[in-house]
């Protein structure tokens, strides 16, 4: 495993005190890398919806305008905003959650918006990067584009398939899909099969685990807590060996089956509502996990533990602007998105100077 496991501990130590679990929708039961890598494949294809994209109210319209932040404190990394370098040598990955039609939720998006976004992050020259370079860039200090991004998708829905895929695949994109397994066994309503999830596999698309069957809170003396944090199961308190012991199952079971449906290697987990505990690391290390990703926000850079890296939920934003906006904001850079007239009120203070 990567880089200072003995800050681990406390580390873990303090952020369990955060509120970091609010970036998990609540399952219904459960060196100019050239960036957008979609691998082309002979694999017939299912059907899937298609999506009428609006035009981007961006540049298109002259609705805002770049600049820089003269507030923010000037980055330790490379910027030229003239050559729309924002960061470098940085990674932001950012999440999404459903995407259907008819659903009302905070965490629920519609296709349009979501094609809406990936255009804006061609537009300012952002660079899509697979998961491969990801952790390439991570274990071996390989180099990423400039405006890295890594795009994540969490929980399985059946959205995913109908309408995320083929965007990303109409913008030459590729995205990490993080699945509760325990949905495709039961065949939940409006989640992935098992055909759907290995058709992503066969796209190019790189799948990874959010648990088998342990994506839901358990009330502990009237504190919500993820179920693979807790040693408090079904009403009774089990020992630590009881508690790892079903933490484990858990992991190994939805990276033994994803494994084997998709017929990639799988070692990557998305912890629900946030990052498990130490017993839960533990349990998911035990279980041939390697890498870590969690709800808290933030960039990952070269010194980035893989046990601790970090997303923004973007899925959350209403505009493109706005997602673009958080993007700058949380990786550092100057750079920012104002209306035209915000910019000409700007420059006219400062000639007045």
């Amino acid at each position: 495993m990567k880089k200072v496991k003995s800050a681990v501990t406390a580390l873990l130590g303090t952020l369990m005190t955060a509120a970091l679990m609010t970036g998990c929708a609540t399952s219904p039961t459960l060196n100019g890398i050239a960036p957008n890598v979609a691998p082309a494949t002979n694999h017939s294809k299912p059907s899937h919806h298609a999506i009428a994209l609006r035009t981007l109210p961006l540049h298109a319209q002259a609705t805002y305008q770049l600049t820089a932040d003269p507030q923010r404190v000037r980055p330790d990394f490379y910027v030229d905003l003239n050559k729309h370098i924002y960061y470098s040598d940085r990674v932001m990955v950012v999440s999404f959650h459903d995407m259907s039609l008819h659903l009302k939720s905070p965490y629920n998006m519609s296709p349009v918006a979501f094609g809406e976004d990936l255009q804006a992050l061609q537009q300012y020259h952002f660079n899509v990067i697979s998961n491969q370079q990801f952790t390439d860039w991570l274990d071996h200090g390989y180099a990423v584009p400039d405006n890295a991004v890594l795009l994540t998708f969490d929980d399985g829905y059946q959205s995913m398939y109908t309408h995320t895929l083929p965007i990303l695949r109409s913008h030459h994109m590729t995205g990490t899909f993080f699945i509760i397994t325990h949905a495709q066994d039961v065949h939940y309503p409006g989640f992935m099969s098992w055909p759907e999830v290995q058709a992503l596999a066969n796209e190019g698309m790189t799948v990874e685990s959010h648990t088998y069957d342990l994506h839901y809170d358990v009330n502990v003396n009237g504190k919500l807590i993820p179920a693979f944090d807790t040693a408090f199961y079904k009403g009774h308190w089990q020992t630590p060996t009881q508690y790892f012991q079903r933490d484990y199952q858990d992991f190994l079971t939805a990276r033994l089956q994803l494994q084997q449906h998709v017929g990639q290697p799988v070692s990557e987990i998305a912890w629900p509502y946030g990052y498990g505990n130490m017993m839960a690391y533990r349990a998911a290390q035990a279980a041939g996990y390697h890498y870590f990703f969690t709800t808290a926000a933030g960039v990952d850079s070269p010194s980035t533990s893989s046990w601790y890296i970090r997303r923004i939920d973007v899925g959350l934003a209403s505009t493109p602007q706005q997602v673009l906006n958080e993007i700058f904001q949380v990786s550092g850079s100057p750079a920012v998105l104002v209306p035209v007239k915000q910019v000409a009120v700007a420059q006219s203070d400062r000639h007045s100077v």
